[in-house]
Parts: C-alpha cells; sequence; structure tokens
C-alpha cells in the first residue's frame, strides 16, 4: 500500500495499476443498501445518473452527475444507496506501482506539474471534485472500456489515462487565482449537458438556446468566456472526445464513427480530428493500441 502522500512516490518512477472497476446503471437493484469499506487501494467514485451518498472519514457527502470522490488508500468510507431512485455510477480502484513505463510518473510530475507537487502535499484523505467540462467522465469511461476488452496493452493504457485523471484532480485542486476565475454557470453548464447527450444529432447554438431557455447571444457569450470557445468549437471538441473513444473501444470504420458523433462527413471528420488531435483516426487507432 503506497498512500498519495507517501515520499515514495516523489522519490520513485511510479505509475497508478487500475485493479478494480465498474460501470453500472440501476444501482439501487443490483447493489447492497450500504457497502462500507476500508483498503489498500485509491478509489475514484463517479456519479452519472442520480444522486447518492457517500460518507469518508465520518464525513458525508451527496453527490449529484458530474461529481466524484477520490479517496486515498485506507480510507474509511460508505456509500449508501438512494430508496426507489435511479441511480448510475463509474469506478475504478488502483495502486501505485513500478511497472515498465507507459507515461509520465510521479516522481516526473512532481517535478513538472507545482499543482501535482502541491497534491502530494496535501495530506487529505479525499476529495469531492465537479467534473464541469466532461473530461473525467470519458476518461472513467474509457478505462472501463479497455480493463475489460482483453487487449495486451490494456493494462499500460489505463495506467496512463489515470495518471492523466490525478494530474486533472490537481489542476481541479489548485486555489483560485487572484481574481477567483470565474465560475461556470448553471445556463452554460446545462447546456453543455445537453451537447453531450444529443452530441450525434445536428445541432447549432439557437436549438440549444431553445432548449435551456436563454438567448442564443447570451449562450454564445457564457460559451466563449468560460470555456474558451464558440459553442461550435465546444460541440466538436465531445464529439471528437466520443470519437476516440469509439476508435479504442471498437473496430469500426471511420465512416461509422463520423455518424455516430454527428458528422456526416467523412472528409470534414477526419480534417476536424486531426486538427484537435494532431493525427488522422486511423493513425491515432494504431497508436494507441500499439503503446509500449
Amino acid at each position: 500500500m503506497i498512500s498519495l502522500y507517501s515520499p515514495l512516490l516523489r522519490e520513485q518512477a511510479l505509475t497508478p495499476v487500475v485493479y478494480y472497476y465498474y460501470d453500472r446503471a440501476d444501482m439501487p437493484r443490483t447493489t447492497p443498501r450500504e457497502t462500507t469499506q476500508t483498503h489498500s487501494l485509491h478509489e475514484i467514485m463517479y456519479v452519472t445518473q442520480g444522486n447518492v451518498e457517500i460518507i469518508a472519514d465520518d464525513v458525508s457527502y451527496t453527490l449529484a452527475p458530474r461529481q466524484y470522490i477520490w479517496l486515498d488508500a485506507m480510507t474509511h468510507h460508505s456509500l449508501l444507496m438512494p430508496d426507489d431512485m435511479p441511480l448510475s455510477m463509474m469506478n475504478i480502484e488502483y495502486q501505485f506501482e513500478p511497472i515498465p513505463r507507459c507515461c509520465p510518473d510521479t516522481r516526473e510530475l512532481a517535478l513538472a506539474s507545482p499543482a501535482f507537487a502541491r497534491m502530494l502535499g496535501s495530506g487529505a484523505s479525499h476529495h469531492v471534485l465537479t467534473d464541469a467540462s466532461g473530461a473525467v467522465y470519458h476518461m472513467l469511461k474509457l478505462i472501463n472500456q479497455l480493463a475489460g476488452s482483453g487487449w495486451a496493452d490494456a493494462e499500460k493504457l489505463c495506467s496512463s489515462l489515470t495518471m492523466q485523471l490525478l494530474l486533472m484532480m490537481a489542476q481541479g485542486l489548485q486555489p483560485p487565482s487572484s481574481p477567483a476565475a470565474p465560475t461556470c454557470p448553471q445556463a452554460l453548464a446545462d447546456a453543455i449537458a445537453y451537447m453531450e447527450a444529443h452530441h450525434a444529432e445536428p445541432l447549432n447554438v439557437s436549438t440549444i438556446a431553445k432548449v435551456i431557455g436563454i438567448s442564443p447571444t447570451v449562450l454564445a457569450k457564457l460559451c466563449k468566456t468560460h470555456e474558451g470557445k464558440t459553442i461550435s468549437g465546444k460541440l466538436q471538441a465531445i464529439r471528437i472526445m466520443h470519437a476516440r473513444e469509439l476508435l479504442l473501444a471498437t473496430d469500426a470504420s471511420i465512416e461509422e464513427i463520423a455518424y455516430a458523433v454527428g458528422i456526416s462527413s467523412r472528409k470534414y471528420f477526419v480534417q476536424l480530428f486531426t486538427q484537435a488531435i494532431g493525427a488522422s483516426p486511423m493513425e491515432y487507432r494504431r497508436r494507441m493500441k500499439q503503446t509500449p
């Protein structure tokens, strides 16, 4: 067992290795009413639908969709199922080990990222965070898909993705700058959630604004201010993120994946993907499946 706050993470080349994972819908029907655990693995629990009570070190939290909790090794915690309410969650449990190199290790990140180094010194047994951009959702989804795929290099790729999750968590735990950075307004969060759920459909700023009940001009300004993108740019980023998942988790053709994420032209999809990722869809799929 190695805690996130062990000096070993700064002194040795360690990488997270995923041991357990789940992506479950309708959890009240498949999970005991209350689960209490203390184990040697680190854990991330993410709510995708509904609300759930989690108690960590005798502190109670009610997590809503797009919220997640990170738990250090040996943190006593309980998961309490809601009564007669839908609940869907994702989970990964991992430990730090000196596996063959597959990504920047903890020692390298502690030197390269002040945010990561600061997190290694915080000493908190758990953190509750909000996934405003949806990036954590996609990475956990991909880890669950890869971990159960049977691919020879799936473990290394899951380790790389988990390290990215920890780096994002470290950045999310940074204290606000002065003046404080603006938080994402609820209207924009609703718009992003709608785009996530309907990314395969024809969408534009007017249709999205109508659904959430604000003017297209206001929505466009909110997105530019808080995301640094136009609504079209944000929608493209969401579609590319889903395309990356499909490229790795399926054998679908480029045309099929383009259609599945809401882009009707193969040529345009390849152009957008290459601009965003720096590699064509086929090259990305080949590289990721051959990650040493």
